[in-house]
């Protein structure tokens, strides 16, 4: 036992001194908070001609995100994107609010995965839910469903083992073609920006795919002891 303590010792510490920030088989957990400042078109879907008003809109933003390293540079994932949207009161007097959710596909290509350094490119496609509330006494809800996508690049700076501090910029865009309070009347509704955040990375560990081997070379034993 005591030749063997010193062997298991050993071997956990060859394996992290070698442990990389991003290897096939990780798991991924992001918790992601942050800002983005975009750019607004809407289109009276009505009317020809353009008849588009434009705007600037900011909006902070939480997204938890899973991601699977499933190649040594590849990893997929998923992600879920609460937007809140910010805003004052108009010349009447009324604060209105707007949030959105959609829930996406993620692609990243990691091409630095140092010890404690993981930094990548990867692009975001997925569903996306608008919802406006102009707060007038009215009881109107605008709203639609429409498309997200998104360019990014991170990086994830490890702090120990596990735990890294998260940093992600990206321009994301969004289209909604039938914004409205009712299908009767709708407008198409774009949104282009540019997202800055940070957060916490925590890397759940690798999957285990392969068995642990069940036979091995028997140790040799005394037979005079059973002589």
């Amino acid at each position: 036992m005591k030749k063997i303590t010193p062997l298991i010792i050993l071997f956990f510490a060859a394996n992290f001194i070698h442990a990389q920030s991003f290897e096939k088989g990780d798991r991924i957990f992001d918790v992601n908070l942050g800002l983005t400042v975009s750019n607004l078109t809407v289109k009276d879907n009505q009317k020809t001609g353009d008849t588009a008003s434009k705007g600037k809109a900011a909006c902070t933003v939480l997204a938890p995100a899973m991601e699977w390293a499933v190649g040594k540079r590849i990893s997929i994932g998923t992600s879920l994107v609460y937007s809140s949207y910010l805003s004052k009161k108009d010349s009447s007097g009324y604060k209105p609010s707007a949030k959105g959710l959609d829930g996406n596909f993620i692609f990243n290509f990691h091409f630095v995965k140092s010890k404690s350094v993981d930094l990548f490119l990867g692009l975001r496609l997925g569903l996306a839910g608008f919802r406006y509330n102009p707060n007038d006494g009215s009881k109107a809800i605008y709203g639609s469903m429409g498309s997200a996508f998104d360019l990014h690049l991170g990086g994830r700076f490890y702090v120990s083992r596990r735990v890294g501090i998260l940093f992600n910029m990206g321009v994301p865009s969004y289209t909604f073609k039938k914004f409205g309070y009712s299908l009767a009347y709708t407008y198409t509704l774009k949104e282009s920006g540019f997202y800055i955040g940070t957060g916490i990375a925590i890397k759940l560990g690798k999957k285990q795919t392969e068995a642990i081997p069940t036979s091995a070379t028997p140790a040799p034993t005394d037979d005079k002891k059973f002589r």
